[in-house]
């Protein structure tokens, strides 16, 4: 945050390392916008998924048969990537409905496994998707795709790790 607000300050600032740019007087709008995007996503120490809804699942199969677990997973695994792919393209031709359906789809199959982080992370995305000043919000979208792939990676791990042992 800062009073300098000379043409060219903004992008010094970026240059130099800062991690946004805000100048004053500070509207709030703004700022709860850079905290939004800044915050951290989740807690270090909260699962990926929920070992508990991983035995829901597997309570599904019939005597013990884990392949009702296993191919969820493996559809969850298949379609979340290709989800997130077309949040990308929707991101990138700023297409906010597109975002948001994608973001939403996301955020309803990872629930199945109690994947709090990352259907909290694709519920912001819906919600930022949806909002009427989407376009001034793309780059925060774009941090929220980024981290939405991050806990992907860590549900595929944690959902791959269940798999093997099923």
């Amino acid at each position: 945050m800062t009073a300098h607000a000379i043409e060219g300050d903004r992008e010094k600032c970026l240059a130099a390392g800062m991690d946004d740019y805000l100048s004053k007087p500070v509207q709030f709008e703004e700022l709860r916008k850079v905290v939004m995007r800044l915050k951290p996503a989740r807690t270090v120490d909260e699962p990926a998924i929920s070992p508990k809804n991983i035995e829901a699942l597997r309570e599904l199969g019939d005597d013990g048969d884990c392949s009702v677990l296993t191919d969820l997973i493996d559809t969850f695994l298949k379609n979340s990537n290709q989800i997130v792919e077309q949040a990308a393209g929707a991101l990138s031709s700023g297409q906010g409905p597109a975002l948001a359906q994608a973001a939403h789809s996301l955020k309803g199959s990872c629930s199945n496994f109690g994947a709090k982080p990352l259907h909290e992370l694709s519920g912001k995305l819906e919600t930022l998707a949806r909002s009427p000043d989407f376009e001034d919000s793309r780059a925060q979208a774009s941090d929220l795709l980024d981290g939405i792939s991050n806990e992907l990676e860590r549900v595929g791990t944690a959902l791959a790790g269940y798999r093997r042992n099923s």
